[in-house]
């Protein structure tokens, strides 16, 4: 049965039947064939999930892209295959973005929701931290640790820290906590789940509007990054 009332009441069995769907027939016909699916089951339970998060996301940051649209807050199902190894025309995955109104926005922290066929994930962090970004990082928790371990100290139970590793790693004096972020060529913070009940339930919006706010010190902490840049 379709739910038709406006706000968000959680995704469908029939969206994760699409992405495995489409993961199996990978081409055009096939999506045109279940273009309905993709719509009802996938892009406007997006677009609803976006439209409920919108509030508290503004509250972290006043100037987030919130538009429950196509290439403002959510991702595009049409793969570029342009600079991909994989040529399959479509996604088998979706994901929410949640960032500033910038040209090179990957390189600032921004907060994500990404749902797969077989799990669903969100958390904050950089899509594509530079090299300089991430030097800038590692002075200003020289500068600020007591700063910077209060920020993460709430984060150690719910979240994973994940980003490729530098190969030799940065020596710092301090708390080994520290560590685990010192030495990223850049990162992010993921809480990951198996398809669950939640997922089906509008109860899954107080789930990430409770992650996201267990994020907006550290959210701030990094935005300092771009005053000193600029």
């Amino acid at each position: 049965m379709i739910d038709k009332k406006p706000g968000f009441n959680g995704f469908y069995k029939q969206t994760i039947h699409f992405l495995i769907g489409l993961s199996i027939n990978n081409y055009k016909s096939w999506f045109e064939e279940h273009r309905y699916d993709y719509q009802r089951f996938l892009l406007i339970p997006m677009q609803k999930l976006v439209t409920s998060l919108s509030e508290v996301m503004l509250a972290i940051d006043p100037c987030f892209e919130v538009a429950p649209s196509v290439d403002k807050t959510i991702s595009r199902i049409y793969r570029d295959t342009r600079f991909s190894k994989d040529k399959s025309p479509f996604r088998s995955n979706m994901w929410i973005t949640f960032k500033r109104r910038l040209e090179n926005w990957k390189d600032t922290p921004c907060f994500f929701f990404e749902l797969m066929s077989d799990s669903y994930r969100f958390g904050m962090g950089y899509y594509q931290a530079t090299t300089q970004t991430m030097k800038l990082f590692r002075e200003h928790v020289d500068r600020f640790p007591k700063s910077f371990l209060t920020c993460i100290e709430p984060l150690t139970d719910y979240f994973s820290v994940e980003g490729e590793n530098y190969k030799r790693p940065f020596p710092h004096k301090g708390d080994d906590r520290i560590d685990t972020y010192y030495n990223k060529k850049s990162f992010y913070l993921m809480h990951k789940r198996e398809l669950d009940n939640l997922l089906f339930s509008s109860k899954l919006v107080s789930e990430i509007k409770e992650g996201f706010n267990m994020c907006k010190q550290l959210y701030d902490f990094l935005l300092q990054l771009k005053d000193r840049e600029e």
